[in-house]
């Protein structure tokens, strides 16, 4: 399982702390619809100079305007700027009037301009902007900061530095001409073509273009100083592409490590989707306080230097993901983009969809698979604990609340489907089409890439795309199976949970006997389907999905017979990771031995992980010496931090906690430490909160461990836990740790009565107003948690006026679980400790049975292959019935995938 540690391009990184999902559409959003455009924008020449002391730019923006119709006006997107003058480039004698208000400058033509017309408009103006360009500046209380500035224009802040027609949809060529002071440099798109010294004393001037049209949410002005690591990339028609890697010289020693893998990426993906690379460099740069893992300007990738890390955590943290997904958008984004953000999984989903095939690419099938499951888990995460809708819709406040795990994780999650219905051929050859199509234009729709697989592979995918992509929810499928001896017949029934109606799907199943294989295929259409099979006897076990191509969650109701041999001794890990979580709702002697012995085993740790967590959920002494046993065997960092995980099911065990305790003390990898941390503040065991209170005091990559220790005191539902994380939340922390002790405080809210409830809003409301943005989010995310009605009126204070869209849904998606009264923090720990106990008897009685089925053991004599399957006589031959005979497909030719 990949660390992400909150990186990522635009989603959102906090996940919210509701117990039940809720709709997604918030009072007051209404359908997003793109505006008219009377006039288009062919060319972008930004002429702007910086001063980082004043956090202000100047600017002189000219916009090559070209009319599709007759207009007496033209009207600009243009937030916060401070117009000066409007007029012609070739009339600046004569001053356009102009209105500013409401987001947008609005100019009055001298005379009404005809269709077809072209000319320069000049805009000359200055800000102090709020978002869109930020200024990271030293301070005392982050003396360490290297002064900078960076441009972040996803979704609608282009607008907040440059008057400009802000939609993905309107494209143009672009010219920066930036002023820095000494001895900064300037970055921005496309290829410098001139440097020199400024107009003003002690500065510099850097003159950047690029001749390939993109929207302007991807025009990037980046400064500072930097020090720069120069590569290439070369075609496979010789093309040669500069790379460039620019990092903060303090931070320079960790950048290898970190980028190495961008000309295998860029091999790949231009392999992979036919298409080389299409831009005429590529450059990375690292800056601090991103408030984003990475955006993907066109030629230039900002990255949050919190990617960057040292061999401490090299063995369990990766970048890729982060790299690779940035690289990406340089196809999925950039070359061709959304025509508006309904649209914007596109970008995302094909971008998060090229992480798990890098990581096919770099480590195998059972990285890949790992992949996937890990974004099924993360979307059904989202789905359980906030709300399900569908990838594209209308209905939002701003479009930045689309960028979640829909748009992300299940988009990427439909192409992984799609990949698996048309053969990764054919759906390689429908990408290069979509691409090749559409690649001038560049705006695309849904539609678009339906079109373009269809036009490929023949196949008509309307049905696939209103239901996976335009519907919201997922299939819930729950499999069981009984054997009809008398009929020669084994039964598979397949049943949709789900509420609402069924979803269209096939279903593969594997039947393996010895060394032979059985491949079907289910057509299910129903809430509740029947396939016979003909069969004498059970099969020695059946593989459901062994690929996981739908986007479905998977019950199997099967004999735990099949499960552990599916578990054992199958190859694939989707399966195998099924298996296991099917064998901890069992959880009998035999199953725990089964999932013992894949945990010591080597392999793929995504597996291994899913393992130690399906022992956590089994809860038995057995289990728990299963985890402790691999604690003593297991080396892999990320597996041993997910058996610190399982480990924070038991909670009141002393065994437990003294092996969590221990791993806090001193393991190899800081992050197995902060997952120890976690779990140790679940399990509450005696001391727990003297070890995590000392735990603050560590130093790591991150501040991990910290913000571990601080996770696992807002665990322990104890008032004096209080004291220990407070400080934490003050300016100068260090904004994700700032982060973890605000979610702290609000857990800790209801621990002590009215008066620690009291103390909780009293540090968590100032932090709404707070500069740093993730202290903000902590702030709302710890007030939801505590449920206190006394903070509705300051969530609804940043509901309205928050500059960043982010914190404005989740302070609105805070009020109405307060006003609900779902996430009552005293109501949250009623149920945690009833569920405590509830696990503490579950692990007793399995303990009896578990020594009851060693005595019965020793008095009985084995089952044999089949025994203890479900199964029933006395059907006749014709028993299954026509309308279970159709949901299998002819399997003739059919293979695994």
């Amino acid at each position: 399982m990949m660390h992400h540690e909150g990186l990522c391009c635009g989603r959102r990184q906090a996940v919210g702390r509701g117990d039940r999902a809720r709709p997604f559409r918030l009072p007051g959003a209404r359908p997003r619809f793109l505006p008219d455009r009377p006039a288009r924008v062919a060319h972008y020449r930004l002429e702007v100079a910086l001063d980082l002391p004043e956090q202000r730019l100047e600017g002189t923006a000219t916009l090559s305007l070209r009319f599709q119709r007759g207009a007496d006006r033209v009207r600009l997107d243009a937030a916060e700027l401070d117009v000066a003058a409007v007029h012609w480039a070739d009339a600046p004698e004569r001053a356009l009037p102009f209105e500013v208000g409401d987001e947008a400058l609005v100019v009055r033509l001298d005379a009404p301009a005809a269709a077809g017309a072209a000319r320069d408009l000049v805009v000359r103006y200055a800000t102090r902007p709020r978002r869109g360009l930020h200024f990271v500046l030293p301070d005392r209380e982050h003396r360490q900061r290297q002064p900078m500035a960076w441009t972040q224009g996803q979704d609608e802040h282009a607008r907040a530095w440059f008057p400009c027609l802000d939609t993905p949809r309107d494209r143009a060529t672009t010219e920066v001409i930036a002023e820095v002071p000494e001895p900064m440099e300037a970055l921005s798109n496309g290829v410098l073509v001139g440097q020199g010294p400024g107009a003003r004393p002690r500065t510099r001037r850097f003159h950047w273009r690029l001749d390939q049209p993109h929207p302007p949410y991807l025009v990037t002005l980046v400064a500072g100083t930097f020090q720069a690591v120069d590569d290439r990339w070369e075609a496979p028609d010789g093309k040669v592409v500069p790379l460039r890697l620019l990092v903060p010289s303090r931070l320079a020693p960790l950048a290898a490590r970190t980028f190495a893998p961008t000309r295998a990426m860029m091999d790949h993906l231009s392999a992979w989707t036919g298409v080389p690379f299409p831009w005429p460099r590529y450059d990375q740069v690292v800056v601090e306080e991103f408030t984003f893992g990475g955006m993907e300007n066109t030629t230039q990738t900002t990255l949050t230097a919190r990617t960057l890390h040292d061999e401490t955590v090299a063995q369990d943290f990766t970048s890729d993901h982060l790299v690779v997904h940035e690289l990406a958008h340089q196809w999925f984004g950039d070359l061709v983009t959304c025509r508006d953000w309904s649209h914007a999984w596109l970008n995302e989903g094909f971008a998060t969809f090229c992480e798990a095939l890098w990581e096919e690419r770099a480590r195998g099938r059972d990285a890949y698979d790992a992949a996937i499951l890990d974004m099924r888990e993360q979307y059904l995460e989202e789905v359980d604990g906030r709300y399900a809708r569908p990838i594209v819709t209308r209905d939002f406040h701003a479009p930045i609340d689309l960028f979640d795990r829909h748009l992300y994780e299940k988009g990427a999650l439909v192409l992984h489907h799609l990949r698996g219905l048309l053969g990764d051929e054919d759906l390689r050859a429908g990408v290069r089409r979509y691409l090749e199509a559409h690649r001038d234009g560049g705006a695309v729709e849904t539609v678009d890439l339906e079109r373009a697989l269809f036009e490929e592979t023949g196949r008509d995918l309307g049905a696939f795309f209103s239901q996976w992509v335009h519907r919201e929810g997922h299939p819930a499928l729950k499999v069981t199976f009984e054997h009809d001896a008398g009929a020669g017949l084994g039964r598979f029934t397949v049943e949709q949970t789900q509420a609402g109606a069924p979803f269209e799907l096939e279903l593969d199943l594997v039947l393996v006997r010895g060394e032979a294989r059985e491949a079907h295929r289910l057509r299910l259409a129903g809430k509740r389907e029947v396939a016979s099979i003909p069969m004498t006897a059970p099969p020695d076990r059946v593989v459901v999905d062994p690929d996981g191509w739908p986007c479905a969650t998977l019950e199997l109701d099967l004999p735990a017979a099949w499960l552990r041999r599916v578990l054992l001794e199958e190859a694939r890990l989707i399966p195998r990771a099924r298996a296991a979580a099917a064998l901890a709702k069992k959880g009998g002697r035999d199953d725990v031995d089964a999932l013992r012995r894949v945990l010591a085993q080597d392999g793929h740790h995504g597996l291994r992980g899913r393992v130690a967590r399906a022992l956590g959920e089994v809860g038995t002494t057995e289990a728990r010496r299963a985890l402790e046993a691999g604690l003593e065997t297991v080396a892999d960092p990320r597996v041993r931090a997910r058996i610190a995980e399982a480990l924070g099911g038991f909670p009141g065990d002393p065994a437990a906690g003294d092996a969590l305790a221990e791993m806090l003390r001193g393991d190899r990898s800081p992050l197995v430490e902060a997952a120890a941390a976690r779990a140790l503040g679940k399990v509450r065991a005696p001391g727990a909160r003297e070890a995590l209170t000392a735990g603050l005091a560590r130093e790591s990559w991150n501040d991990v461990v910290r913000r571990g220790c601080l996770d696992g005191l807002g665990a322990l539902f104890d008032p004096a836990a209080l004291d220990a994380c407070a400080p934490w939340l003050a300016y100068g922390r260090g904004e994700w740790t700032r982060y973890a002790a605000a979610l702290a405080v609000g857990a800790l809210a209801d621990a002590g009565g009215m008066t620690t409830r009291t103390r909780a809003l009293e540090a968590l409301v100032p932090l709404l107003r707070d500069p740093e943005l993730h202290a903000r989010i902590g702030a709302i995310e710890g007030l939801q948690a505590a449920g206190d009605p006394r903070a509705l009126r300051p969530l609804d204070r940043a509901g309205d006026d928050d500059v960043d869209g982010r914190v404005r849904r989740m302070a609105r998606e805070a009020m109405r679980a307060i006003r609900e009264g779902q996430d009552r923090a005293t109501r949250d720990e009623r149920l945690r400790r009833d569920l405590d106990a509830l696990r503490e008897t579950s692990r007793k009685l399995r303990d009896r049975l578990e020594r009851l089925e060693a005595i019965v053991d020793d008095r009985l004599p084995g089952p044999g292959p089949h025994e203890g399957l479900p199964g029933r006589r006395g059907r006749g031959p014709g028993g299954g019935g026509r309308e279970e005979r159709d949901v299998l497909r002819g399997t003739e030719g059919l293979q695994e995938g």
